[in-house]
């Protein structure tokens, strides 16, 4: 099992002219980056003072997945590699947990105990 998580950098650089453009979200400092290891097109964006943001096509639009965040100061994120819709978000105050992949229309984020059982998983 690949317990890895694949990060990137939200900043296009274009070779020939050397410039940088910035490709967001926008909301806050971006503090982590997950993407899902099964579809490389969703990506998630921790960050601090936005909460948790999910782009579902390759990082060219953001929309924020924060239902149930009560700090939205995120300072990581992970997701469980056998089930990618189970997303872990950390902030100062404790940490959230997902079950259907930061949408949050069915399902809140919850506030979640984490123990070295739980982080044994990851």
């Amino acid at each position: 099992m690949n317990n890895s998580v694949t990060l990137l950098s939200l900043w296009l650089i274009t070779p020939l002219s050397a410039s940088m453009a910035s490709i967001g979200p926008f909301g806050g400092t971006i503090s982590s980056l997950a993407v899902d290891p099964s579809n490389s097109d969703i990506v998630y964006a921790a960050t601090i003072g936005g909460g948790v943001f999910k782009s579902t096509d390759g990082s060219v639009n953001w929309t924020a997945a924060n239902a149930g965040v009560t700090k939205l100061d995120v300072r990581s994120l992970a997701l469980a590699p056998a089930h990618p819709e189970i997303i872990y978000a950390s902030t100062g105050r404790g940490a959230f947990k997902s079950t259907d992949g930061g949408h949050g229309q069915e399902h809140r984020w919850r506030r979640e105990l984490v123990s070295n059982r739980t982080a044994r998983h990851f």
